[in-house]
């Protein structure tokens, strides 16, 4: 009996392991998955593999993602994670981070700066929804294949390049984006939706002639740059002269 009780104990105790130092179990999350909490963050086992981040409690401002919690990497950025953190300015996300969900930073109106590599491969609906302050995402770095809806609308940015892999831009994509000037479009791009500029007024489109970048520029009279003619040609169309 002292021996199964011994063995019991040993068993208990190699499964507490498991749950890193300071972390405590804390409820269940919407997919059914225990969240766990380990200082500013809270965390659940994601669908295939690793964890997904849940939410952020800290008060920092510069904020990194973490590689891995109990020795599994953190592989995904669940709904809402973030979403209106006013306090945040800037967020590192990790090499291992492969998605990034629906409104994950929406209503962060503080942040500024958003670091990505390549690995990154999916953002979500509404990610950086009505994140005024947002200037800066090196975009071009990750595997997105597709700007998702609503993905940066009403956001700040005032410049973004498209990464080669990019295939779709979604509806209202960079709505009401007002101090956008200048995207780059790669020729991988094969959609563009109707309304994923609606409420940019003033933006050139960077691309290569006759990719579907450049006829849609033409068909909806957007001003573009063609980025292989032997000089740079800028076409403004419309009114030109007022008359």
């Amino acid at each position: 009996m002292k021996r199964f009780v011994c063995i019991l104990i040993a068993v208990l105790m190699i499964a507490a392991s498991t749950v890193s130092s300071g972390a405590a179990v804390n409820g269940d999350a919407p997919t059914g998955n225990v969240i766990i909490t380990d200082g500013d963050w809270a965390y659940e086992k994601a669908e295939n593999y690793g964890y997904q981040i849940n939410s952020y409690v800290g008060s920092d401002t510069e904020v990194s993602l973490p590689y891995a919690f109990v020795k599994e990497f953190i592989i995904s950025i669940g709904d809402y994670a973030f979403s209106n953190n006013a306090a945040i300015t800037s967020i590192t996300l990790t090499t291992v981070l492969e998605k990034v969900n629906d409104y994950a930073f929406r209503g962060c109106i503080g942040l500024a700066k958003v670091e990505m590599f390549s690995e990154q491969s999916s953002l979500g609906i509404g990610c950086f929804y009505g994140d005024t302050a947002l200037k800066y995402i090196n975009l071009e770095d990750s595997s997105v294949t597709k700007v998702s809806p609503y993905c940066f609308a009403e956001c700040g940015l005032s410049e973004i390049e498209l990464p080669a892999v990019c295939t779709s831009i979604g509806e209202m994509a960079f709505y009401n984006c007002g101090e956008l000037s200048k995207i780059t479009i790669p020729d991988s791009v094969t959609e563009i939706a109707e309304t994923a500029f609606d409420g940019c007024d003033s933006f050139v489109i960077y691309c290569n002639t006759d990719s579907y970048a450049h006829q849609y520029a033409v068909e909806k009279e957007i001003p573009f740059v063609l980025l292989d003619a032997p000089v740079e040609y800028t076409f403004i169309l419309g009114d030109a002269d007022g008359d």
